[in-house]
């Protein structure tokens, strides 16, 4: 009887962890969307808009799926093309346009946070270069388990591109430095 009950719960371990599991993809969905997705988390669409020659800030949007069975925190975010990134949410008060610095976002199992103009976003601040439309830059947002995912933003609208490489690192093992290629497509 014990080796029964064993089996059982082998079995619903199992169906959890295919269920909740983590997975490392890249694919674009029936509707052209592209995404990536690795361990808890899938970003969709990354774009950032141009900017101005000179201007060595600038936002980044995209869609932030939490693919897991539990909360996701973010806890921050880096680039070896800027010198500062961080979370930030646009907001009007009284009529009064602000933005927030954000330490940390933390989205329940299955939910999607999107960071579009006028509300969420990722700040880039510091650029080592200028990037033209149609190019990409590397983030990683970094999560509380130290666990970070690596993608890219294309420079351009939203239709200019998504996301076209990932990493998934994990806190025993690195890759030797996935946001070292950056730049062109």
């Amino acid at each position: 009887m014990a080796k029964y009950h064993l089996m059982v719960v082998l079995a619903t371990v199992t169906a959890a962890v295919v269920e909740c599991g983590a997975t490392l993809a890249s694919a674009h969905d029936e509707h052209g969307t592209h995404a990536i997705s690795a361990g808890p988390a899938e970003i969709r669409d990354a774009w950032s808009p141009p900017s101005p020659p000179g201007i060595g800030t600038r936002a980044v949007y995209f869609t932030l799926v939490n693919t897991a069975c539990a909360p996701l925190k973010v806890i921050g975010a880096e680039s070896l093309d800027f010198a500062q990134v961080s979370i930030h949410e646009s907001s009007t008060r009284n009529g009064i346009a602000m933005m927030t610095p954000a330490t940390q976002l933390t989205l329940t199992a299955g939910e999607t946070v999107s960071f579009a103009p006028g509300g969420l976003h990722l700040m880039l601040m510091g650029a080592s270069r200028n990037f033209h439309e149609g190019e990409h830059f590397r983030i990683r947002l970094i999560f509380d388990d130290q666990d970070s995912l690596v993608f890219e933003a294309t420079v351009g609208g939203a239709a200019a591109g998504g996301n076209h490489d990932h990493h998934r690192q994990h806190k025993d093992g690195h890759p030797d430095h996935p946001l070292a290629e950056t730049g062109g497509s």
